[in-house]
């Protein structure tokens, strides 16, 4: 029976290509807000006085952080494991920014953002984790044994 992608999404994995379709998801998320970010950063920035976080200096750091998470979120779209650890890293800073400089715990973009992002680490680490019970299989139907 296969497992619904909404299921997958909200109680976790349980076969892989369900798993894959939560990692494309979560990436194609990321994908979209950083292209708005960008857009609103760069577009906007001499018609609207964008705030940038003390923590931040200058739009040229915010800019390279969205490169840097648009990466992780090609990745991720791949299913890489790190990717989604370093995601999370990159949201949980951005909130603490947030947080410093305005005292608000966590927008709902960020709080939705975070959910996801935990959801995509749990399905590329079972996609990893299937992927190497699968070489161990194989391996040991070869008759040689990583063991």
């Amino acid at each position: 029976m296969s497992q619904g992608f909404f299921n997958a999404l909200i109680m976790g994995p349980k076969e892989v290509p369900a798993a894959q379709k939560v990692a494309k998801f979560v990436a194609c998320f990321q994908l979209f807000f950083l292209i708005i970010a960008g857009a609103v950063l760069l577009l906007l920035n001499d018609t609207v006085e964008v705030e940038v976080p003390e923590l931040f200096h200058s739009i040229e750091l915010l800019i390279g952080l969205l490169g840097v998470q648009a990466i992780c979120s090609v990745f991720l779209f791949k299913g890489k494991f790190w990717a989604a650890i370093a995601l999370i890293v990159i949201e949980v800073v951005n909130s603490v920014a947030g947080y410093l400089e305005t005292g608000d715990i966590m927008g709902s973009v960020n709080g939705l953002s975070m959910l996801l992002l935990i959801s995509a680490l749990q399905a590329t680490n079972f996609i990893c984790t299937q992927q190497k019970l699968d070489e161990d299989r194989a391996a040991i139907k070869d008759g040689g044994g990583r063991i």
